[in-house]
Parts: C-alpha cells; sequence; structure tokens
C-alpha cells in the first residue's frame, strides 16, 4: 500500500472516530444534568460565537469554487480552480470544534426550548457532513461528481444551521417587513391595566432576547410569561444574601429593575 493510500485511509479512520464521538456528545448533552461547569468549561463554550464563522467561510468559498468552476468549464472551457484541500482541511477541523464548544455553551444551562435543539442537531449534522466532504475529496478526487454533491449537501445543512444561530442571537431579521401595527380593539379602563401588560411590550423589544424560552436564559431568567416574572421575583425577594432590596435595585440594569418592582408589587397584593 502506498503511503498517499495509507494517509487517506488513516484520515477516514479518523474522521469515522470523530463523528461517533461528536454524536455521542450530543445526545449525551441533551440530558445531561449539571448543577456546576468547571470554568475552563464555560470559558470553552464561550468561543463557540467565534469559531463558527471559520468553517462558514471555509464552505461558503468552497461552494463560489465549485460554481465557478462549473460555468467555466461549462461556457469558458478553462480549467478548474484547484488546491481546495488545504482549505477544506482547515474548514471540516474548524467545523468541528465549533460543534464541540458548542455543545459546551449548551451544558451552561442558558439556552434551551426546540430553536435550539433544532440549531444543535443541524449543527452536529454539518460538523460530521463536513469530515464525510474531506473524506470524499481524499477518496474520490475532488474534481468528482460525488465529492460536489456531498459538498453542497454540507452547504445546505450549514445554511439551516447558520440560520437558525442567527434567530437566537438577533432574532429574525425579516420581523419588521411582517411585524403588524397594534391597534386597540377596545380602549379598558385605567383600573384594568396591569402593569405586566404595560412592561410586557418593553420586555419583549428589550429582555426577550436573552431571556426567553427557545433563545437564551441568562442566569436562569426567564421573562417570557407572567409565571416566569413570578417566579424570578419571588426568588429575589428570598434571596438569603445580607444585601438589601435598594442595593440590588441600584446594581440591577433598568430594564431587570422594572421588572423586579412590577413583579414584587404583583407578589405583595396577592
Amino acid at each position: 500500500m502506498s503511503d498517499p493510500k495509507r494517509l487517506n485511509y488513516s484520515v477516514l479512520a479518523l474522521s469515522i472516530t470523530a463523528i461517533a464521538l461528536l454524536l455521542y456528545a450530543a445526545d449525551w448533552t441533551k440530558s445531561a444534568e449539571l448543577s456546576e461547569l468547571p470554568p475552563i468549561i464555560a470559558v470553552l463554550g464561550n468561543f463557540h460565537p467565534i469559531l463558527l464563522h471559520l468553517p462558514i467561510g471555509v464552505f461558503v468559498y468552497l461552494g463560489i469554487t465549485e460554481a465557478w468552476n462549473f460555468v467555466a468549464l461549462l461556457l469558458f472551457k478553462r480549467g478548474q480552480i484547484k488546491g481546495g484541500l488545504p482549505i477544506l482541511v482547515f474548514g471540516a477541523v474548524s467545523a468541528l470544534i465549533a460543534a464541540f464548544a458548542g455543545l459546551l455553551l449548551y451544558l451552561q444551562g442558558d439556552y434551551s426550548g426546540e430553536l435550539i435543539d433544532q440549531h444543535m442537531n443541524w449543527g452536529t449534522g454539518f460538523a460530521a457532513s463536513s469530515l464525510i466532504v474531506l473524506c470524499s475529496a481524499l477518496l474520490f478526487k475532488e474534481n468528482s461528481q460525488l465529492y460536489r454533491v456531498i459538498l453542497f449537501i454540507s452547504i445546505a445543512t450549514l445554511s439551516i444551521a447558520a440560520h437558525q444561530g442567527g434567530l437566537i442571537t438577533h432574532g429574525d431579521p425579516l420581523e419588521p417587513l411582517f411585524a403588524k401595527e397594534d391597534v386597540m380593539e377596545e380602549v379598558k379602563p385605567v383600573q384594568e391595566l396591569i402593569a405586566y401588560e404595560i412592561v410586557d411590550k418593553i420586555f419583549q423589544s428589550k429582555c426577550y432576547d436573552c431571556h426567553a424560552v427557545g433563545r437564551k436564559q441568562k442566569g436562569g431568567l426567564l421573562m417570557d410569561s407572567y409565571e416566569a416574572l413570578l417566579a424570578a421575583a419571588k426568588r429575589v425577594m428570598r434571596s438569603s444574601r445580607p444585601v438589601s432590596l435598594k442595593v440590588r435595585f441600584q446594581r440591577m440594569p433598568i430594564y431587570h429593575w422594572m421588572m423586579t418592582c412590577t413583579c414584587h408589587l404583583r407578589v405583595s397584593h396577592s
């Protein structure tokens, strides 16, 4: 057996092992219940939003390259762009690292919900598919049709995972186009307006990105329902820390302060 073949099969074996470990880690992460993470785990997880841009750039470049190769061969009968294998290796490795960092970020407990689970599944699928693309390039060469098919399937998987990640981090970018104007069908008497109805729209625009089911849950705080706000207020009032309520309010961001005041009033009268 020649050295290139031995190297190719070694990469294939390592890729299969890495895919199996990634799938096991993803399945374990969903059911893991950890009370407190080691600091190093939390730090590595925080790098996920940075690392994920590396494979995105690589696979977008590879997709554009293959599209250009197709057009150039079809229309101009020109030679194809070569030298993509080192970039593909970098993209596959960075995709694997970004996927594991994402699992560590999930373990912090600040993310949960259906959208989070879907993003994890598609992101894990892309990382696995990137290794499959690498193996296909080594075993069947970069100019094979099978390599191109697997590459574009991987890019499609990446697009779905990236879109879901954008929804989690930034919300829906098209939402302003479809947002309906708030029109009150019937003006309620002043005495029927409760504090939660008044400030809920502020929470939606200022707080939901970090404190809502299906997005982030920083500090374990949810603000997307009346029940969740009451639970948060009760935790504040029952806190055993020797810090006065006034000091807590002074240290809070303005919108957290409004939330706690609102819920305290409701709890006091319930």
